[in-house]
């Protein structure tokens, strides 16, 4: 079965296929929440609006994903202030129907007949999400070249049941964080000339209506690479990569999101945060078969190492090295695959169990 037509330039490439790095967890999961939350500059309402949505971040932070549209004419940016709205984001502020802010769609599902939701539904609508099963796993890994700028990503999808018999949408996006500039506020202290705006929508790399996947069946895994080379003006150490599959409704994209992820520009794979210190430690022999050999180099680096899957998942917590600077690990016990070792001080080593 064939993809239907991709119409964004950025894809790189598509294809079917099971990969070592980003795979998806084999057990099934219950879902994440996607909350997209309608803001803009100049709503004064908005600042509790993002309250609500931080805390529900703060509660959960593994399995809530915030995406911030900014759009309207609320959104018009004032006499140097950053834009903050996207093509996109004005795309789904008029098919979501969104007539005031704040108000969210939590992964884009109904209340009653409503996909807008105010403020006071978010928190009650995410634990119903949070409680459901989801028929398909996801996984994100990506590299930054930092001469180019370019971003790569690969999606991987594992699906641990059968599909509805529709043929689903994958999406992918970006997301700037911690991007200063003015906020409105009727509230406490009022209006905030320099208000830390999170999780902003910058672009969709796929199609606004997503990309196709065909009907699944417990078992399917499919996988999808894409490029995006980030604009000067974007603070890369910010951006975010967020992947989400739903069903659709219609042609335009909406239906219920199943799953989503978000993982940082610059991790190198999943969870993994890409400040790799090559001075820092050694591993050898790679690929490893029965045990590992961690050699501090920089004494100034040591301390404790964690050992991570390609999900980001901590698989096993190492103490130093102490005095010898050298520690013998064994991985008899781990399924052959790729893998990370992180030190506490942020330097990361990517290698592989063969057998």
């Amino acid at each position: 079965m064939k993809l239907s037509p991709l119409s964004s330039a950025l894809v790189l490439a598509l294809f079917y296929a099971a990969t070592a790095i980003g795979q998806p967890l084999s057990e099934p999961q219950n879902r994440n929440v996607l909350l997209e939350q309608f803001t803009a500059m100049n709503c004064g309402n908005c600042p509790a609006g993002h309250v609500v949505s931080g805390n529900l971040e703060a509660a959960y932070p593994d399995d809530v994903v915030v995406v911030s549209v900014h759009g309207g004419p609320l959104a018009v940016p004032g006499a140097g202030q950053p834009d903050l709205r996207s093509p996109q984001g004005a795309s789904l502020f008029s098919l979501v129907g969104i007539g005031y802010t704040p108000q969210a769609t939590i992964n884009r599902r109904t209340v009653g007949a409503q996909l807008g939701l105010t403020a006071g539904q978010w928190v009650n609508a995410a634990n119903t999400v949070l409680q459901l099963p989801s028929p398909v796993n996801l996984a994100i890994s990506n590299s930054f070249e930092s001469a180019s700028r370019t971003l790569s990503i690969d999606v991987d999808l594992l699906y641990t049941a059968n599909g509805s018999g529709n043929n689903d949408r994958l999406h992918v996006l970006l997301t700037e964080d911690h991007i200063t500039a003015f906020q409105s506020n009727y509230g406490a202290g009022g209006s905030v000339p320099a208000y830390d705006h999170r999780h902003v929508l910058r672009t969709f790399i796929t199609p606004l209506e997503g990309v196709e996947i065909p009907v699944s069946m417990a078992g399917d895994e499919h996988s999808a690479t894409f490029q995006f080379v980030l604009p000067a003006g974007w603070n890369e150490d910010q951006v975010r990569v967020v992947s989400f599959i739903n069903e659709p409704s219609g042609t335009n994209g909406l239906g219920e999101v199943y799953q989503v992820e978000q993982r940082a520009a610059l991790d190198v794979a999943s969870g993994i945060t890409s400040v790799t210190d090559s001075n820092a430690f050694l591993l050898y022999p790679v690929p490893a078969r029965d045990l590992l050999i961690l050699q501090s180099v920089d004494r100034a680096m040591q301390g404790a190492y964690s050992l991570h899957d390609a999900t980001g998942r901590v698989v096993r917590s190492l103490p130093s090295v102490g005095a010898s600077g050298r520690s013998v690990i064994d991985v008899r016990d781990l399924v052959p695959g790729v893998y990370l070792m992180r030190s506490v001080h942020g330097s990361v080593k990517r290698f592989t169990v063969e057998r």
